[in-house]
């Protein structure tokens, strides 16, 4: 469970005490960046990693001739 749940879950259980809540709201603890949650693929990948390959390659393949 999220620590920012249990921490919540806490205060509205003091709140219907009527304790004084020993954490104060303003502190949040800071959350571990994951390097692999920013990218998702789609599923067939393989159409847009082929135009990034030709988008890639403009600059080195010679021009076509018509």
């Amino acid at each position: 469970m999220n620590i920012n749940k249990v921490l919540k879950r806490m205060r509205e259980e003091e709140k219907k005490s009527g304790k004084t809540p020993t954490i104060p709201d303003t502190i949040q603890p800071k959350q571990k960046m994951r390097g692999d949650s920013g990218f998702h693929a789609k599923a067939n990948s393989q159409e847009g990693a082929a135009r990034q390959r030709s988008m890639g390659n403009r600059n080195i393949k010679p021009a076509k001739s018509k």
